[in-house]
Protein backbone atom coordinates (compact mmCIF):
# COMPACT_ATOMS: atom_id res chain seq x y z
CA UNK A 1 0.00 0.00 0.00
CA UNK A 2 1.34 3.73 -0.96
CA UNK A 3 2.22 5.62 1.67
CA UNK A 4 -0.76 7.92 3.00
CA UNK A 5 -0.44 11.42 4.57
CA UNK A 6 -2.51 14.35 5.60
CA UNK A 7 -0.81 17.51 6.54
CA UNK A 8 -2.23 21.56 6.85
CA UNK A 9 1.21 23.75 7.31
CA UNK A 10 0.34 27.50 8.13
CA UNK A 11 2.71 30.18 7.00
CA UNK A 12 2.86 34.00 8.01
CA UNK A 13 3.39 35.97 4.96
CA UNK A 14 3.40 39.85 4.14
CA UNK A 15 -0.42 39.94 3.64
CA UNK A 16 -1.53 37.66 5.92
CA UNK A 17 -0.98 34.04 6.49
CA UNK A 18 -1.14 30.90 3.87
CA UNK A 19 -3.19 27.64 4.08
CA UNK A 20 -1.11 24.72 2.43
CA UNK A 21 -3.19 21.47 2.96
CA UNK A 22 -1.72 17.88 1.50
CA UNK A 23 -3.16 14.91 1.19
CA UNK A 24 -0.99 12.18 -0.70
CA UNK A 25 -3.54 8.87 -0.68
CA UNK A 26 -0.92 6.55 -3.25
CA UNK A 27 -2.16 4.52 -5.55
CA UNK A 28 -5.62 5.74 -6.67
CA UNK A 29 -8.71 3.84 -5.39
CA UNK A 30 -12.42 3.92 -5.77
CA UNK A 31 -13.59 7.22 -3.66
CA UNK A 32 -10.18 9.42 -3.83
CA UNK A 33 -11.69 11.37 -6.36
CA UNK A 34 -15.04 12.16 -4.49
CA UNK A 35 -12.61 12.79 -1.45
CA UNK A 36 -10.46 14.77 -3.55
CA UNK A 37 -13.69 17.09 -4.51
CA UNK A 38 -15.16 16.84 -0.59
CA UNK A 39 -11.41 18.54 0.30
CA UNK A 40 -11.85 21.31 -1.91
CA UNK A 41 -15.37 21.99 -1.56
CA UNK A 42 -14.56 22.54 2.29
CA UNK A 43 -11.46 24.34 2.07
CA UNK A 44 -13.29 26.13 -0.18
CA UNK A 45 -16.07 26.90 2.08
CA UNK A 46 -13.00 27.96 4.38
CA UNK A 47 -11.61 30.61 2.03
CA UNK A 48 -15.02 32.37 1.93
CA UNK A 49 -15.71 32.42 5.29
CA UNK A 50 -12.20 34.32 6.13
CA UNK A 51 -12.27 36.46 3.36
CA UNK A 52 -16.10 37.16 3.73
CA UNK A 53 -17.25 36.70 7.32
CA UNK A 54 -19.83 34.08 5.50
CA UNK A 55 -19.93 31.09 3.14
CA UNK A 56 -22.65 29.66 1.23
CA UNK A 57 -24.12 26.19 3.01
CA UNK A 58 -22.61 22.82 2.23
CA UNK A 59 -25.99 21.79 0.82
CA UNK A 60 -25.92 24.55 -2.14
CA UNK A 61 -21.98 23.38 -2.79
CA UNK A 62 -22.35 21.36 -6.71
CA UNK A 63 -19.17 19.03 -6.23
CA UNK A 64 -19.93 17.88 -9.85
CA UNK A 65 -17.06 20.45 -12.03
CA UNK A 66 -14.38 19.14 -9.01
CA UNK A 67 -15.23 15.56 -9.65
CA UNK A 68 -14.54 16.26 -13.25
CA UNK A 69 -11.78 17.78 -12.62
CA UNK A 70 -10.44 15.61 -10.28
CA UNK A 71 -10.88 12.37 -12.74
CA UNK A 72 -8.85 14.01 -15.44
CA UNK A 73 -6.07 14.71 -12.92
CA UNK A 74 -6.15 11.12 -12.17
CA UNK A 75 -6.62 9.88 -15.98
CA UNK A 76 -3.33 11.80 -16.53
CA UNK A 77 -1.29 9.73 -13.87
CA UNK A 78 -1.02 13.47 -11.63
Amino acid sequence: MGRRALTSELRQTATGTNLTHTVRLGAMSPGVVLTAAGYHTCLDHLVALVETDDAPPFIDADPGPLEAFYEAREAAGD
